[in-house]
């Protein structure tokens, strides 16, 4: 196995959807308690290419930070070449401010 770039932070609460067109995997956002309870807002595109003459594959991840409210327990998916990113939980829970984020964002 081949690693192109780092893998993700491991993470929790987040969404993982597969585009069949394009075939990669789409991470965003979540929860890491390694790094003092932090909240997530970077979206890590995944490709996996294997190679067809024997069972070695390679990985490449490609880590893009958003300009959004950080979040995770949000749901996601893929329509018509856009990953849509609705709700879920950010810092403003923390802060007893209804934190419920109700915004789509589309990337």
């Amino acid at each position: 196995m081949e690693l192109n770039k780092a893998f993700p932070l491991p993470r929790f609460f987040h969404s993982c959807d597969y585009d069949s067109k394009t075939k990669l995997f789409y991470i965003f956002g979540g929860f890491n308690y390694e790094k003092e309870n932090l909240y997530l807002c970077d979206l890590n595109i995944i490709k996996i290419n294997k190679n067809s003459k024997s069972s070695q594959f390679s990985i490449e991840n490609e880590n893009i930070k958003l300009d959004i409210p950080k979040r995770c327990k949000h749901s996601s998916f893929i329509y018509n070449n856009y990953l849509y990113i609705f709700g879920g939980e950010g810092l403003q829970e923390l802060l007893n401010l209804k934190g419920k984020l109700r915004l789509i964002f589309s990337y």
